[in-house]
């Protein structure tokens, strides 16, 4: 475990950058857009420390848009890991806050919050969305992050003031756990897009490129963003992502099913399409 104690007192010396820009790419319908959002839970350090190391020590990085994700508020315990981080990414390295910040529960902020975890409790005290928004918006500031992913909401489906919190912290969008999302895939509040963020699942390349190809063939819109969770530890690097991004080119290229092209593009450009397509379901 890190000593926190000790570690915090480094004081980092790499200014963070932000990632790239959206890709000036312009939507198109018949085209099915996919992006990998999510890498596997580094929501505490050691787990960070261990997988910082494999993900920037992988000779093919640079080479495809991978996502990492990493809480933010570890700053604070690991300083010296985002210096590390920072000082070796590539422009095809995208840092997204992982979990938001960390394993949180959004709802649970608010005066009269009943969740299936709580029961038969309600929360009595005071909403805590204003102080939580204080304690959050430096961390995304300093580390210049805009987006979000696998936001945690436990079994209770995150409802539009939650959204709002989520739309200060992360301005682009964000990507939901299932049970956050409820029932919506694509959801869009004030303008930002927030995605439910599909597992990827198969215990091999094929049934993993039938899985995503069926989520696309099924899906009602032309987006579909996955993650890596039950290979996340151990799955997310680059080598394995243009594994499978290149197997998955092969398999759709062979299917006759007419649904048209198929791109895989960074998270930030895939949330800027789902902007310009208009698809979704607008909450208020």
């Amino acid at each position: 475990m890190s000593n926190a104690s000790l570690y915090s007192n480094y004081e980092r010396v790499i200014e963070p950058q932000a990632n790239q820009p959206a890709q000036n790419k312009t939507y198109s319908r018949l085209t099915k857009y996919y992006t990998i959002a999510y890498t596997g839970d580094y929501d505490c350090s050691p787990w960070l420390k261990n997988r910082a190391a494999v993900h920037m020590g992988d000779t093919t990085r640079g080479q495809i848009a991978v996502p990492f994700n990493f809480n933010v508020n570890l700053i604070d315990r690991i300083p010296m890991v985002y210096d590390y981080i920072y000082e070796n990414r590539t422009s095809n390295d995208y840092l997204l806050a992982g979990e938001g910040m960390g394993y949180g529960m959004l709802s649970a902020l608010y005066q009269g919050f009943q969740g299936k975890e709580a029961s038969p409790h309600t929360r009595t005290l005071p909403s805590g969305d204003t102080a939580y928004l204080n304690y959050a918006k430096p961390y995304f500031k300093e580390l210049k992050m805009d987006i979000s992913t696998q936001v945690i909401n436990g079994f209770s489906v995150l409802e539009p003031r939650s959204l709002g919190v989520l739309n200060q912290l992360s301005p682009s969008g964000s990507f939901l756990q299932n049970s956050a999302a409820g029932t919506r895939d694509i959801q869009i509040y004030n303008g930002v897009p927030h995605l439910r963020l599909f597992n990827i699942e198969g215990s091999d390349l094929n049934s993993r490129c039938a899985y995503l190809y069926n989520l696309q063939k099924n899906s009602s819109y032309n987006f579909v963003p996955v993650g890596f969770f039950n290979q996340g530890l151990n799955y997310g690097t680059s080598s394995s992502i243009i594994e499978f991004t290149t197997a998955y080119q092969e398999y759709y290229s062979n299917k006759t099913f007419g649904l048209g092209r198929m791109e895989y593009v960074d998270p930030g450009t895939f949330l800027s399409l789902v902007k310009q397509s208009g698809q979704g379901t607008v909450v208020s």
